[in-house]
Order: C-alpha cells, then structure tokens, then sequence
C-alpha cells in the first residue's frame, strides 16, 4: 500500500537561495516544515532554527527536549513542534536567555536578527487582503496566515502593529507617500526605504513603488514592501 500524505523530510539541496541552509550539498535531508502559517518556500522549521541558525542544540532530540520545557516562544506563545514554520517578521524569545530575534531578510536570505527588549512586544503584519464575512463583519488577511475582524479603516497593503502575545492592535501604519518600507522580496530585500510614490499599472500588472535608500533610488514592487515605524529594528 502507498505512504499516504507528504514526507517529513526533504533535500537540502533542493531549498531556495532565500532560505539559509548550512552543509547544502555534504548533509542530504533536513526535516520539512507542516503547513502551517507561512509557505514551505519562504520559511524554516523551528528545528532547523534551533539547530542552524541560532544554534543551541545539536540534534533533534536535544530539540524535542527544549520545546517540551517551553523554552522556546514564537510571536509571545510556547511551541512545541519541531516543524512549525518559522517566517518573516516572527518574533521568536528565548526567556531563559532572555534574548529575541525577529526573522528578516539579510543579505537576501531570512535570517533570525537580535532585537532589543522594547521591540520584543510587537509584531509587524501586513495585510493582504480583506473581504465582508457573515454578519457585515470586516475580516482582514495578513502575511502570517492569521485572520483578524477589524473595521473597514484598515486598508490593503497597511501594517498592522500588534501587540504579542495578546495579539491586540496598537496602530496602522498606512503605506503612503513618505513611509519608511522595509523590502520583503526581490533584488532589494532586506532594504530600509522611505517610499517616494506609488505607480499603477495598467491592467493586471502589479503596481510598481519607488523609494530612496541609503544606496539611492530604487524602484521595485509595492506587493514587496511593509511600511513599519522608527521604533523597528533594522
């Protein structure tokens, strides 16, 4: 009889130049994210981070061990399986260190970047979408998969600047003329820009942002930015 559902494991070798994978072509498998809040081609598994990129075990038995004691918390909350996805913007604290790291894009890669104890409550979401649900309730879609009620105020492509672990809204940050942009994607990911205009495309064609950066002018999509606040650690 077949196997049944997808495997635990796939090959390194096989991973995006996006995603940060030691050992790519001298170690074969590495365990496989579940579906979960973000997509397997743009995040890591919790035992990949524990492991690679902030490396406090060394096998996955040491790593099953430190979720089960609750050590390790992910935008405010305990996790417990190895294969939870880890994607952009994730806070992920460690108290008994008493250190936190939001995942960002550097050098084109994500990345698990130290982050200071005041920014260590908060979390940047962009929404993504937004649609009428039953009951003329507002429901808003943001980039980590969660779904919120809110009112009609929040615009597509805004930030939403949450408060972890209660998950509650402090303010949006509006993608407009003079917003400072963190890059998501592209050439230019990783970037800290202020946003200069928006252009519309005709047709079908993604709307195209121009920005200033410490390297000049660029010039990328507007899918690719989240607008965030002075209080964001680059």
């Amino acid at each position: 009889m077949a196997k049944k559902g997808h495997s635990s494991h796939t090959k390194r070798i096989t991973l995006g130049r996006n995603l940060r994978v030691q050992d790519r072509k001298a170690v074969v498998w590495l365990t496989t994210s579940k579906p979960g809040p973000h997509a397997k081609d743009s995040s890591i598994p919790v035992s990949m981070l524990l492991r690679e990129e902030i490396p406090i075990c060394s096998d996955l038995k040491e790593v099953k061990r430190v979720l089960i004691s609750g050590a390790v918390l992910v935008d405010g909350n305990k996790v417990k399986d190895h294969r939870r996805p880890i994607g952009l913007m994730d806070v992920v604290s460690f108290p008994t260190t008493k250190k936190t790291y939001r995942m960002q894009i550097v050098a084109g890669q994500l990345r698990a970047k130290e982050i200071s104890a005041a920014s260590a409550g908060v979390k940047y979401c962009r929404v993504i979408s937004k649609r009428t649900d039953a009951g003329s309730k507002i429901v808003v879609t943001l980039h980590d998969g969660r779904n919120l009620i809110t009112d009609n105020k929040v615009k597509v492509g805004s930030t939403l600047k949450m408060s972890i672990p209660q998950f509650k809204l402090q303010t949006q940050i509006e993608l407009a003329e003079g917003a400072k942009c963190y890059v998501m994607k592209g050439k230019h990911s990783g970037k800290l820009a202020v946003l200069k205009k928006i252009t519309q495309s005709a047709g079908s064609m993604p709307s195209r942002a121009t920005l200033d950066s410490e390297d000049g002018e660029i010039i990328t999509l507007a899918n690719y930015l989240i607008a965030v606040d002075d209080g964001f650690d680059k």
